[in-house]
């Protein structure tokens, strides 16, 4: 993943700290969440995801990627919100960002 700032966006006074960030979407993986290819999510890097969260996860230190976070049969996964994608398992070259928060779309 790569750090290009591209822009600004306005939060609102009381959901602003310094922990925010903003990821472009590029794909459909959580098209049925309602987060389609070109949307704008807002991380919070100081909220950790939990089961039932959808959340910012770096793979390999390298690609960042936004799905649900869920446990199954005491197994950790990254689950899309798309059934052509399958569910990934949660390892060691899988570290969590932060939550998802906010979500931005131009119409």
């Amino acid at each position: 993943a790569e750090e290009n700032k591209i822009g600004e966006i306005s939060i609102p006074q009381e959901k602003f700290n310094q922990n925010l960030f903003a990821l472009k979407i590029n794909g459909d993986s959580m098209i049925n969440a309602g987060i389609h290819d070109g949307d704008i999510v807002v991380i919070d890097k100081g909220v950790e995801p939990k089961n039932g969260d959808i959340g910012a996860f770096m793979i390999n230190e390298m690609e960042a990627t936004v799905k649900y976070l869920d446990t199954i049969s005491g197994k950790r996964y990254l689950i899309p919100a798309n059934k052509s994608y399958e569910d990934q398992e949660v390892n060691s070259n899988i570290q969590p960002i932060g939550k998802v928060v906010s979500l931005f779309r131009d119409i």
